[in-house]
């Protein structure tokens, strides 16, 4: 299945095999979904939800002092197929305000 330029595409609770995403939009919002064979000509992907609160974290813990090493882990987790719960937990703060 093809889905072109102009169609929205939920991600979350679905199984794509063999499909084309050409110029669509992807919507995630946290939820489990499969992509098997697929192929993307430039799709746009949008994070809503539990999705998007997740990158938000992930920015906001990133921007803290002494938290380069756990960002850079997350990014190495993220290019490998990690499984819940497999991310290493942030750094403590030694100061809280």
């Amino acid at each position: 299945m093809t889905f072109g330029a102009g169609v929205v595409v939920m991600l979350d609770g679905n199984e794509f095999d063999r499909c084309t995403f050409d110029h669509c939009r992807l919507i995630f919002c946290g939820g489990p979904f499969e992509v098997m064979n697929c192929s993307f000509a430039e799709p746009q992907i949008v994070f809503d939800g539990a999705a998007a609160r997740t990158l938000a974290f992930v920015r906001e813990m990133g921007g803290m002092a002494g938290s380069a090493a756990w960002f850079e882990e997350v990014i190495a987790r993220l290019r490998e197929r990690v499984t819940v719960g497999a991310v290493p937990s942030p750094p403590v703060p030694t100061t809280m305000h």
